[in-house]
């Protein structure tokens, strides 16, 4: 999803920047939203950094991480920081 002109700056996806994503479960009901601080490569593999907030506590920002990008291989979690009941901070490379 873009964001508005005004709010691009609040993430760093996208090929103009200000692109969000919103993870949805099988009713396609929002259950996490990923704002990107960084995204680049590490040793030639795609990585990010982001800000996740979670819509439902009892939402498990692990078993969500996989619906960040539409992936066919493997994603792994480096470093993750709990700041309150629903926002987190995540490093991230895909493999």
């Amino acid at each position: 999803m873009q964001l508005p002109p005004q709010y691009a700056h609040l993430s760093k996806s996208g090929e103009r920047g200000g692109e969000i994503n919103i993870v949805t479960d099988q009713d396609n009901k929002a259950k996490i939203i990923v704002f990107f601080t960084s995204v680049g490569k590490f040793k030639g593999e795609p990585n990010y950094t982001a800000w996740m907030y979670r819509l439902d506590t009892e939402t498990s920002i692990e078993n969500h991480i996989f619906g960040v990008k539409n992936l066919t291989y493997y994603i792994w979690l480096l470093d993750s920081f709990k700041i309150n009941q629903n926002w987190f901070w995540v490093d991230v490379i895909e493999d």
